[in-house]
């Protein structure tokens, strides 16, 4: 083996969980990897479990699914790596040399910078690129100093605690360690598939049915496309009465969702897929810009438990459905325009 040896990572677009923002950060190095992501990634869907939500990306995760740019992905029980391996710290170092990304759990108690260090037993996921056998570290990827997601480095002997020591149920999704690695396989920017997530997105349709293959059996209520607002705001109201609570979470994914809206835009235009007008340019700017206040309004609720800020954010909430309802449509009208024109002649 090398005495050290480090994988490349690119900063992924997505970084609100890290089933999304691990794969992103190995496909994202190819150019083909980046068409890919900004084609995708535009429907939103919340499940309302009662007593919390859950706000998603609808698309298939890259641990189940394969994604162009990453050859599969395979997936280790960790009894696997503990029966068979010498140790996990041999188990990743000889998985890198072989150019596999291993991403795999393991429990935060043991893992310097995590909120859970020296604290409690929390089991999470990290991403190892790289190590150092003079430094005696990995080089990683996670969720670390208040559950940011950054690049850092973990030593040796931690690494080996948080993953022989955590403790989880036979069944439990910890259990499994996935291994990326890099394929050649293309992909074509799809300019017609971003407008057709874009409509079912802009009429809170769901997309579920367009392959019934994905659809899973739905045990709680769904919101899809701009609906997840309506859906927040329901859930404020009753988060109000105190019959529920609506954490910083969903609120973070529906600023990302604009952010990466707008630096899709941009992308489209630099790169010749297609250019829309300024007032949709704008139009999705001041939209990113409601959604970062709205956000900051859940922060300044969180620190003082003022409901006065729960009732500006319904208020804002339904602003922002408007001016994104009003945008989407411009964005569909002028596509049409221009694949009618191109059509016909």
């Amino acid at each position: 083996m090398a005495a050290s040896r480090i994988l490349p990572l690119a900063v992924p677009e997505i970084i609100s969980y890290p089933h999304i923002s691990y794969a992103m950060s190995v496909l994202s190095l190819a150019p083909e990897g980046v068409d890919w992501v900004f084609s995708n990634y535009v429907q939103l869907c919340m499940l309302d479990h009662g007593s919390t939500v859950e706000m998603r990306y609808f698309i298939p995760n890259a641990d189940l699914f394969p994604f162009p740019g990453l050859f599969g992905t395979q997936h280790i029980r960790r009894d696997w790596i503990l029966r068979y391996c010498p140790s996990f710290v041999d188990f990743v170092r000889f998985s890198i040399d072989r150019e596999f990304y291993v991403w795999t759990f393991v429990d935060e108690y043991y893992i310097p910078g995590t909120r859970s260090y020296r604290n409690q037993s929390f089991e999470h996921s990290i991403m190892i690129h790289g190590y150092d056998d003079e430094r005696r570290e990995f080089h990683i990827s996670g969720y670390l100093e208040s559950q940011r997601y950054m690049q850092s480095t973990l030593a040796y002997d931690a690494a080996e605690l948080g993953f022989t020591e955590m403790c989880v149920p036979e069944n439990h999704y910890a259990n499994n360690t996935h291994l990326l690695t890099r394929s050649a396989n293309g992909y074509e920017f799809k300019t017609h598939w971003i407008m057709e997530q874009l409509t079912d997105y802009g009429r809170a349709r769901p997309s579920d049915v367009r392959m019934e293959i994905f659809e899973e059996r739905k045990e709680c209520p769904y919101y899809w496309g701009i609906g997840v607002i309506d859906g927040l705001q329901e859930k404020l109201r009753q988060h109000m009465r105190g019959g529920t609570f609506v954490d910083h979470r969903p609120f973070f994914i529906l600023l990302e969702h604009k952010k990466t809206m707008n630096r899709r835009i941009a992308y489209m235009a630099d790169h010749g897929h297609f250019v829309f007008s300024d007032a949709v340019r704008d139009g999705y700017r001041e939209i990113e810009s409601k959604a970062q206040t709205i956000l900051n309004l859940e922060l300044k609720y969180l620190m003082t438990r003022e409901n006065r800020y729960l009732t500006q954010m319904i208020e804002r909430l339904g602003g922002l459905r408007e001016a994104e309802s009003q945008t989407i449509e411009q964005m569909l009208a002028q596509y049409e325009r221009h694949d009618q024109r191109r059509k016909e002649g």
